[in-house]
Order: C-alpha cells, then structure tokens, then sequence
C-alpha cells in the first residue's frame, strides 16, 4: 500500500482526525469527558502529530506525542489505524516515525499509556519491546522503553 506520513501543523486538520478517530477509541475520547476542540487544541500547540495519509489524501492513522526536553522522555499520547488498515504494517511503520521524531528531538526514552482492555494494542507494544513500567491506574498500564542505542559507530 502507498502511504505518506507528514508531521501536522494545522489546528483544523488535527481537529478533523481527532474527530474522524473520536470512536476508534475505547472508550471514545468524547466519552471520558474530552472536549474535542480544546483538546485538538492543546495537541496543535504542545505535541508533535503525525499523520499517515492514503494516496487519496485519506487519513488512515495517526500519532501525537509530547516531548519532555528536561527528562528526555517522548510521551505517546495518542496512537491510532483504522480498523480496516491494521495487521498490514502500517502501524509498524507510523511507530518507527515516532520513534525516529523521538531521536531526531534527543529523548532517551518513550513513554505511554494504554487501557488495560486493549490486548491488541497492548500485544502491538510488546512487539516493539516495550515493557509495563512499575506504574499502574484503575484502567490502565503505563509502558515504556529506552530508544539510546549503545552501539558506537565509528
């Protein structure tokens, strides 16, 4: 499939795939509690979103991401694919930009949150090595990993 992942630098067009993925979430961010266009807001002036987008200019997934320049930490707040599009890749490839952003910005470690219901997404983690940090809520895990390399290339 051909794909195109492009860091997001409009308020509208966070808005729009906010909205679009709103349900893709369980539950749904507007379930929580989340106001839509105050977050959508906060994502445009504080993180780094990334979209990945169909030849057809379709969005079929995205990520947003804090970076911590004092712990060096990459927080991964919000990481989806469309339902049709998964087990094809594509979120592999969306992760591997997140973590390459991550380095290119000098974090030394990511960190996220996942509900402790999302087997999937949880099992997609695990896959990329991250492991359960020695925190917890009600709902959820907290997972992460370093992303230094030890290697010296000379």
């Amino acid at each position: 499939m051909t794909y195109q992942i492009n860091i997001i630098n409009s308020y509208n067009e966070i808005l729009n795939i906010i909205t679009q993925y709103n349900n893709v979430f369980e539950p749904s961010l507007s379930d929580r509690g989340i106001n839509l266009v105050e977050y959508s807001k906060k994502l445009y002036e504080k993180s780094i979103f990334i979209g990945m987008y169909s030849k057809n200019k379709f969005c079929i997934g995205f990520a947003a991401f804090y970076v911590n320049y004092e712990t060096k930490k990459s927080y991964l707040a919000l990481f989806a694919i469309e339902k049709k599009y998964r087990h094809l890749g594509l979120g592999k490839e969306l992760f591997n930009k997140f973590l390459s952003i991550s380095k290119e910005k000098g974090m030394n470690e990511i960190e996220l949150e996942v509900s402790k219901n999302n087997i999937e997404a949880i099992n997609f983690y695990k896959k990329r090595g991250l492991i359960y940090l020695n925190k917890e809520s009600k709902d959820s895990f907290y997972m992460g990993k370093s992303i230094v390399s030890n290697r010296k290339d000379f």
